[in-house]
């Protein structure tokens, strides 16, 4: 033990070596001392000669002189001596050995008062004489110093040495052992004030499942101390179920040779029962081999209500997330994804578990509509900033198969109890519906204003082409068919039919130009429509028109401009020649979309794609607006048609374009709700008849003239300018006795009656009156549901005579209510 500090006491015991001191004196009567190294001190001393206890040592001037001795033998040794014999001042001869152990000189061993040869007796005497000893007793002692051989003292005194030395080292070893032993107490006792300082309930077993130790914790919980403990197994200690349950894991740990964890109920000795997490380890030797288990039991309890209520929150908010309507994307403080909701999923196309992990722009990418490039997230302005943040307007999300959705998003932090920023939340929300809407209802009020001015002029204008057109059929019957006058007014009249084909777009835009419909299939009129616009074009056209298609209600002839207008649009995108794809296929009730006229009802899909040069983005928010137009000759109207049209049909439709890829508009009809109607042909030649009719209209020049036709077609003719007086006419008819058998109304009568109130009141006075509505200003649902209104039949401005002629042959000839019941 290098450094440490020790003393002969501690290496050998003192009065052990006296009787063994004295037994080598007295077998070789030699004196014999041991002296500490240091203070003098002679710790043993043994068969000393009365000349040196009587005299020597005992005189004041000669005793200095025999510690003097000591000094200066015991200083020889630190030269290296191990053994030294001289002679005293006194003339005895003396041996020394040192004791020396570790390099510390803890003692000297002395040995002699004794003679190698006869004593010189008159020195003894001058010495007595000297000191004043009694020099008869003093020479009687030296008579007593044996006289012995050189060698055999040698051999005594390196006997000695080597016992003294031998005592040193085992004492030392003894000391070496004394000290590790407190060592290893101190150790233990620190070990154990730790282990049982540890709440953990901590054991240890053997093999065989013996325990060899335990902290207190473990004691407190098996309720029996630890000396109880050790040297028992579990089933001294616990029920023999959970005995059984211990030993099998025990078993299992020693067997696998690794460290195993679980969890388990545990028991209190006052029933009070606790969650443990259970780690069991092999007990390892020094030589490697596995001498038994350790065993740690940790409390748990806490940690697993807290978790449990973790969950529940957790499951809590799962729940509420789920019950949203908006997507809801959460991150960490480092911009990934550690969660996403139902609704995310399904919008971005990345499931929770494919989401985790991943970048906020990876998963939740979009871009601005306008420019097609990507936006950054809110994410990281979020982040960095720590305020709420809302990404910039037209925004297009792109999911993962590639469907585009608008979509409106905000992102905010989440803070932590203590304030700091631990992640940021961003919720979203498809707009796309909502949008589609918003566009139809700005593209409707657009178009309302237009439809105001429009109708007003497509009614004055039809009014005049009603005079023209039916001067001119009825010049055509009163002169004779081979007048060369004939192809004249033929040519006259295909004129105004063009010119009525104009008023009918401005027309589409009224308030009242609603479609005349009737129950029919469209495929017939889109495949016509189109190769009707196609012929003689580079560009042709594919059809993919499924056979069961569904019927429609719809206005064949607004209906076949609306296809032509998209080929004819589709025609011009592909200058130099290409392939027009147009689809129809039915659309079942479940797939209508929210921003339908009709949601929920079953229609029909119409689909024309090109691959022109395509659309600019943003361009197409406007290309439905009138008078808006990409094209140098273009004049706006051709769309706004289109989207007018559709409207009308309570239909829907849509546009989707990318430069360089070419552009697809999708049209939704709904459905015909009843089955298909079969129109009777129009009659060929000119119904002659008889009776009288009146004709209300506030245009004095179509007055004259359908008095003229009415005159030739046999019929004498009452005319109105008005509704009230037509209602006055026809009373004053009635109460003399005469029959109108028809009564022609004008619907619109500026400042006065029109048809629709007159129609009423004419039916008061006459019930079986028979009333044919008509118009230059087409009004749904007068014109197309007249009967609903009073009316017989209908009539649009301008008509043929032979159109009017057949009108109201079956009109008149139509049964009353009364000749029914009779």
């Amino acid at each position: 033990m290098p450094g440490s500090s020790f003393t002969i006491w501690d290496l050998v015991d003192i009065d052990d070596l006296k009787p063994l001191f004295a037994a080598f004196s007295a077998t070789m009567n030699l004196a014999v001392g041991l002296v500490e190294q240091g203070s003098g001190e002679v710790l043993v001393g043994t068969g000393y000669r009365k000349i040196c206890t009587k005299f020597h040592r005992r005189h004041p001037e000669s005793a200095p002189l025999c510690k003097d001795n000591y000094r200066q033998q015991s200083e020889s040794f630190i030269a290296g001596n191990e053994t030294g014999i001289a002679s005293c001042p006194h003339g005895l001869i003396e041996g020394c050995a040192p004791i020396i152990v570790e390099g510390r000189h803890l003692a000297n061993l002395f040995t002699g008062q004794v003679l190698f040869t006869p004593p010189d007796i008159e020195f003894f005497r001058r010495q007595a004489q000297r000191y004043g000893y009694d020099e008869q007793a003093y020479l009687a002692a030296l008579q007593k110093v044996p006289i012995v051989n050189r060698e055999q003292f040698e051999a005594s005194l390196r006997f000695l040495a080597l016992l003294a030395s031998t005592v040193a080292k085992i004492g030392l070893a003894k000391l070496h052992s004394h000290t590790q032993q407190r060592r290893i107490e101190n150790q233990k006792a620190l070990l154990d004030c730790l282990i049982n300082s540890i709440p953990d309930l901590i054991y240890y077993k053997d093999r065989e499942g013996v325990y060899l130790g335990c902290n207190q914790a473990f004691a407190d919980f098996a309720g029996k101390p630890e000396k109880e403990i050790v040297g028992n197994t579990d089933f001294g200690l616990f029920d023999e179920e959970t005995a059984c349950s211990f030993r099998e894991q025990d078993r299992a740990m020693l067997a696998s040779g690794q460290a195993r964890r679980s969890q388990k109920w545990g028991t209190w000795p006052d029933g009070r029962k606790i969650r443990l997490e259970a780690v069991k380890a092999p007990y390892i030797g020094p030589d490697g081999q596995i001498l038994g288990l350790v065993g740690v039991n940790r409390d748990i309890t806490r940690l697993k209500q807290v978790e449990d209520q973790l969950a529940e929150e957790r499951e809590l908010l799962l729940v509420t997330l789920r019950s949203l309507g908006e997507g809801v994307i959460a991150t960490d403080n480092n911009g990934s994804v550690v969660l996403v909701n139902e609704v995310a999923e399904q919008l971005t196309g990345w499931r929770q578990q494919e989401a985790a992990g991943r970048t906020a722009a990876e998963v939740f990418r979009i871009l601005n509509e306008q420019t097609g490039q990507p936006c950054a997230t809110s994410v990281q302005r979020v982040l960095d900033s720590g305020a709420v943040a809302s990404p910039a307007s037209d925004t297009v999300l792109i999911s993962r198969d590639g469907t585009r959705r608008h979509i409106t998003s905000r992102a905010s932090p989440i803070r932590a109890t203590a304030g700091n920023i631990i992640g940021t939340v961003l919720i979203f929300q498809d707009v796309t519906e909502q949008l589609h809407m918003e566009q139809a209802l700005h593209r409707v009020d657009k178009l309302e204003s237009l439809g105001v001015l429009a109708g007003g002029v497509a009614h004055d204008f039809n009014n005049i082409l009603t005079a023209i057109v039916g001067n001119i059929s009825l010049a055509s019957q009163l002169i004779d068919p081979e007048h060369q006058i004939q192809d004249l007014l033929a040519t006259a009249e295909k004129a105004s039919w063009r010119a009525k084909d104009l008023t009918q777009q401005l027309l589409t835009f009224a308030q009242g130009g609603h479609p005349i419909k009737e129950t029919t299939s469209i495929a017939s009129i889109i495949q016509d429509s189109s190769e009707f616009v196609l012929y003689g074009s580079p560009v042709a056209c594919n059809f993919h028109i499924t056979e069961d298609l569904c019927l429609v209600d719809i206005d064949s002839g607004q209906m076949s401009q609306v296809i032509q207008n998209l080929v004819l649009n589709a025609r011009d995108a592909m200058p130099s020649g290409g392939c027009i794809d147009i689809s129809c296929d039915n659309v079942p009730a479940e797939e209508a979309g929210s921003y339908l006229q009709q949601p929920g009802k079953p229609h029909i899909r119409i689909t024309v794609r090109d691959n022109g040069a395509g659309i600019p983005a943003k361009y197409l928010a406007s290309i439905f607006d009138p008078y808006f137009s990409t094209k140098q000759e273009g004049s706006g109207l051709g769309l706004a048609i289109v989207h007018s049209i559709i409207t009308k049909h309570d239909g829907y439709i849509e546009v989707q374009s990318q430069p360089g890829t070419g552009t697809t508009f999708t049209i939704f009809l709904p459905v015909a709700a009843r089955p298909s109607t079969q129109v009777a042909p129009l009659t060929t030649g000119l119904q002659q008849g008889s009776g009288t009719v009146m004709v209300m209209d506030d245009e004095e020049s179509l007055l004259e003239l359908t008095q003229r036709v009415l005159n030739h077609l046999g019929y004498q003719a009452v005319t109105a300018r008005d509704g009230a007086e037509a209602v006055e006419r026809y009373r004053e008819l009635r109460q003399n006795g005469e029959t109108i058998d028809a009564v022609i109304m004008d619907l619109t009568i500026p400042g006065g009656m029109g048809g629709k109130d007159a129609v009423q009141a004419i039916l008061e006075i006459d019930p079986e009156a028979k009333a044919i509505a008509s118009s230059g200003y087409s009004s749904d649902p007068i014109m197309s549901h007249y009967r609903e209104y009073g009316f017989c039949g209908a009539i649009s401005k301008p008509f043929r005579i032979e159109t009017l002629a057949q009108l109201l042959s079956e009109v008149i000839a139509e049964p009353t209510s009364a000749t029914e019941s009779g």
